[in-house]
């Protein structure tokens, strides 16, 4: 995903401005590239996926503090720390693999239990 390299590549370059707003944009990214999510803003899809069960309370609310964290990094003036980005970073990661990544390990490892 092309955001989350940015990002990565910011983060790693120690542009603390750059980073947390592709952080934000490869959530939204990501959270619109979900089938069956609803809603034309991050909000909305974030509000979604909640209410489909897709994640749970829990995710939904840190994604909408990454959101609020995007937000101020998009208009906010001071710039953020090595800190904030690295926990932002981490969040980030943590999301999109519980969206991406362990829907498949699960389902791998369902598959090789049904085989036994």
């Amino acid at each position: 995903m092309r955001p989350l390299l940015s990002a990565e590549q910011n983060r790693h370059r120690k542009d603390y401005e750059g980073a947390p707003t592709m952080y934000g944009k490869a959530l939204d990214v990501a959270f619109k590239s979900l089938p069956d999510t609803e809603g034309t803003t991050l909000v909305a899809r974030i509000k979604s996926l909640q209410d489909l069960g897709k994640i749970p309370v829990s995710l939904a609310e840190m994604a909408h503090g990454l959101r609020g964290i995007r937000n101020d990094a998009t208009h906010g003036i001071e710039p953020f720390t090595e800190k904030e980005v690295e926990e932002l970073a981490e969040a980030t990661k943590l999301i999109l693999i519980y969206l991406f990544t362990l829907p498949g390990q699960i389902a791998s490892l369902k598959k090789r239990n049904a085989s036994k």
